[in-house]
């Protein structure tokens, strides 16, 4: 559960995937608002992350980045990733995890559609 809740776990446990250990840093987060049912905060900066905890189980983390591509020009990429995380065990949590984003659409539809084809 600790490592949903953190993003500044992704450069280095997601090294040479989606992140890079030398450009691991701190990631300072504000903390918006909290209380029994959960909590809600955010980092400022490109990316902004923002994080919400709604008691007992449910998990949500928005990525937002700033972009320029070269044809396209500025963009914001979005990323969603939520989870339901249910206690199994001590120190064992079940996650069930979704995520969404709003680029690079069109070439995973086309990679689905390809391989289903297959199929």
């Amino acid at each position: 559960m600790e490592n949903v809740s953190d993003p500044s776990h992704i450069d280095f446990a997601h090294h040479k995937v989606t992140g890079r250990r030398d450009r691991a840093k701190p990631l300072p987060f504000k903390l918006e608002s909290s209380g029994p049912w959960g909590f809600e905060g955010s980092n400022d900066g490109n990316p902004r992350i923002s994080a919400k905890f709604i008691a007992p189980c449910y998990y949500i983390n928005k990525i937002e980045i700033d972009t320029k591509l070269p044809i396209v020009g500025d963009q914001k990429w979005v990323i969603w990733i939520c989870s339901f995380n249910v206690t199994m065990a001590p120190g064992k949590t079940r996650s069930i995890v979704c995520s969404a984003r709003n680029f690079f659409q069109h070439a995973w539809d086309s990679l689905v559609a390809g391989c289903s084809e297959v199929a």
